[in-house]
């Protein structure tokens, strides 16, 4: 996943703005023993509003780009856990009192969560016209409708994938976690009525019954289905009811003053090495968010039976104060932050951290001064609440739907500021037929083939984005020469033989290699992938990933230095298991440090030359990986292409040529700039080769005649 899709959830309403409905109409019921110790506190408790800030101060210093906070992203587990915890203590209540009302609750929500939420949606949406080029426009009409339905979980779960790195870029990403707590909140209720309706007794044990089976479904998924168990509601609920458990009095109380004082301050470390030590390779959540969680309802369960040193500390003014804005501050950040790196196109230096802090707090405090304050008084009647909701929700929602059907917006600007933006569409027609073929289809030979029409594959191409992005290249450079070769790439993969970054990679590549020696007529294989990612363990650019690992068989342990020496052994493996074929290596494509389309369409608003990578910093990127290669060439005898030597001059390796962006993004290669490249592929591909290997071709067909793979190839670009 890309790193700045994790970020906090919003808190439930503060307990002490949870006005009860009127007077009960029945008389309540009795009150079990541990319920009546928890209601005794029902006061407002204002260590949990110091809780909040330490839950919202790591994540929006995290999202700032301040050091040392990598595991900032856990404010949404703590927010999650205090949720759960107020809101369920509100509702248990009441419903033990028999006064509880769906009514009354959703309207207490609405108060609490609509206004300040439409209010950061509709300056998001005027800033975004002006910002955000039409790709990225698109995208945020789509996520604007998913917010307004409270479903931007689902929406940015099914959008998440390796060729949507920018979802860091999405204004409106943080609101994913406002539908994993509404979404409880649309279920719970019903749950604690139910319970009290037919079978009070079994309440406890159901509430950890669930929170037992969200917790295992969270463990399988993020093993399996990682980005689901991130967004998705069923795998995070159990962090919910952590709270839930703690306010229904599903845990005995703490009588030791000094076991208090042991576990809040516990709980707090607990949060603290979170925040310190995990980072973007942190599987999560699943067991690795259990520190947060508990660390969260250890402060909550311990200072709730009695007064802590933790407990006096948060509820000192400033951590207090944070917490009382933690919702404006959680719902404003995000915006600042995106638009203000969305403009740079960089990370920001440290003058320009405070003043994004400080443009975010400003915000937040007149947000809560302005729209969130006035609109929970009691004194503004819901019905003008819901009323103005619906019309703002509803001219939003006409805004999207606009932004959806006119792809962004294109019109907004000149033909050739229009021209740079759109680049972000000129990819390879045929990604979406042809890249990333499953491994069944593979087996079956059913794959993409690129060059001259109704000719038997040659050639293949093996690699990952970088080769798809290459493509019409390829294609064009085949036709040239009156041949055909297969489409074999994956996104995100290191395709080595017996290698990979991931199980279903290795698979990929075992498939693909298989495929190629069960039909010798393919004489050459082109092996196309982002080495220097590999070799230095990270992807550059402007939304750089760190975290890179690659094993094999032979390895004992996952770092860089492992990842070269996989590199080396899958090139010799390689050059053996084609047994005489021709393997030619494509590396060395300039990773710009910039989203290209964005950068030079932003600076050509303002008449600024939009310059590229400076070539002293692409030949310090690219030195070990070149080294390696050519150490690897030598010992094998494979044939390199340097894309470098085409795509770079003395001065820089460019991003803008002739009034079009030559990249989608910031490193994969337009399909305009991809043909232009493919002529670099000539020489390997031209037609005095492939006559000179008729004879070996008409070999390898007569012996793949009784091979349990025949290649059925589609033509794909």
């Amino acid at each position: 996943m890309s790193m700045a899709a994790r970020i906090m959830a919003p808190a439930g309403a503060r307990q002490r703005d949870a006005v009860p409905g009127a007077g009960a109409r029945q008389r309540p019921a009795a009150l079990d023993a541990s319920v009546v110790t928890r209601l005794a506190a029902d006061a407002y408790r204002p260590e949990i509003d110091g809780l909040r800030a330490v839950a919202v101060v790591p994540v929006v210093l995290f999202h700032a780009g301040v050091a040392g906070l990598s595991g900032g992203f856990v404010g949404v587990d703590v927010f999650f856990v205090i949720s759960g915890f107020l809101i369920t203590r509100i509702i248990h209540r009441e419903v033990q009192e028999q006064r509880f009302s769906l009514r009354q609750f959703y309207q207490r929500r609405v108060r609490r969560i609509l206004p300040n939420l439409l209010a950061m949606a509709l300056v998001t949406t005027l800033v975004a016209l002006a910002v955000l080029i039409p790709f990225d426009l698109n995208r945020f009409g789509q996520s604007l409708v998913a917010t307004l339905g409270f479903a931007a979980n689902i929406y940015f779960w099914l959008r998440t994938g390796y060729f949507d790195p920018a979802s860091a870029q999405s204004p409106l990403l943080h609101t994913w976690s406002l539908g994993v707590e509404e979404q409880y909140y649309l279920i719970f209720p019903l749950i604690l009525m139910g319970c009290a309706r037919v079978r009070p007794a079994r309440l406890k044990p159901a509430i950890w019954a669930m929170l037992g089976a969200s917790f295992a479904l969270a463990l399988w998924e993020v093993a399996e289905a990682p980005n689901a168990a991130f967004y998705l509601p069923f795998a995070r609920w159990w962090e919910l009811m952590v709270g839930s458990v703690l306010a229904i009095g599903g845990l005995p109380g703490i009588r030791s003053a000094w076991l208090r004082e042991g576990l809040a301050l516990g709980g707090m470390l607990a949060i603290g090495g979170a925040v310190v030590f995990f980072d973007a390779t942190t599987p999560f959540p699943g067991l690795a968010a259990l520190a947060p969680c508990l660390g969260a309802g250890v402060v909550l369960h311990a200072s709730g039976d009695g007064e802590t040193m933790v407990g006096r500390v948060l509820a000192m003014p400033v951590p207090r104060g944070i917490g009382v804005i933690s919702y404006s501050l959680y719902l404003w950040h995000w915006p600042i932050i995106v638009f203000a790196g969305y403009i740079l196109q960089r990370a920001f230096l440290p003058g320009e951290v405070v003043l994004v802090l400080v443009a975010t707090a400003a915000m937040a405090v007149l947000a809560w001064r302005l729209i969130e304050q006035p609109m929970r008084r009691a004194s503004w009647p819901i019905g003008w609440i819901v009323l103005g909701g619906a019309g703002v929700a509803g001219v939003l929602a006409g805004v999207s739907v606009l932004l959806v059907a006119s792809g962004g917006l294109p019109g907004r600007y000149a033909p050739d500021i229009r021209r740079l933006a759109l680049a972000t569409q000129d990819i390879n027609p045929a990604r979406a037929a042809c890249d990333t073929p499953s491994t069944a289809r593979i087996a079956s030979g059913s794959v993409c083939a690129v060059g001259a029409p109704g000719v038997a594959p040659s050639f293949a191409v093996i690699g990952d984005s970088f080769g798809d992005a290459m493509m019409p290249g390829f294609d064009a450079a085949a036709r040239r020469a009156g041949r055909s070769g297969l489409v074999l790439t994956h996104e995100g993969c290191a395709m080595l033989d017996g290698a990979g970054n991931s199980l279903s990679c290795r698979a990929a590549s075992d498939a693909s290699f298989r495929l190629v020696a069960a039909h010798p007529a393919i004489r050459q294989v082109f092996l196309v992938a982002r080495w220097t990612g590999w070799v230095e363990g990270n992807r550059s650019g402007l939304f750089r990933e760190d975290g890179l690992r690659l094993t094999d068989d032979q390895s004992r342990i996952r770092n860089v230095a492992e990842n070269a020496r996989v590199i080396a052994r899958g090139l010799a493996r390689t050059v053996a298991m084609l047994r005489g074929r021709e393997l030619i290596v494509v590396a060395g494509m300039p990773e710009q440090q910039v989203h290209v389309p964005q950068y030079a369409s932003l600076r050509a608003r303002f008449g600024m030359a939009a310059p590229g990578l400076p070539r002293a910093a692409y030949d310090l990127r690219q030195a070990d990986t070149l080294r390696l290669l050519r150490a690897a060439q030598a010992r094998t005898g494979f044939r390199l292409i340097d894309m470098g030597a085409a795509m770079c001059d003395a001065a820089q390796c460019p991003v803008v040529r002739a009034g079009a962006a030559l990249y989608v993004d910031d490193n994969h290669p337009s399909r305009t700039y991809a043909l232009d490249l493919g002529r670099m592929f000539d020489p390997a591909l031209a037609p005095a080769l492939a006559q000179g290997q008729a004879q070996g071709q008409a070999q390898g067909q007569a012996q793949g005649q009784g091979s349990r793979h025949s290649v059925t190839a589609r033509k794909g670009a």
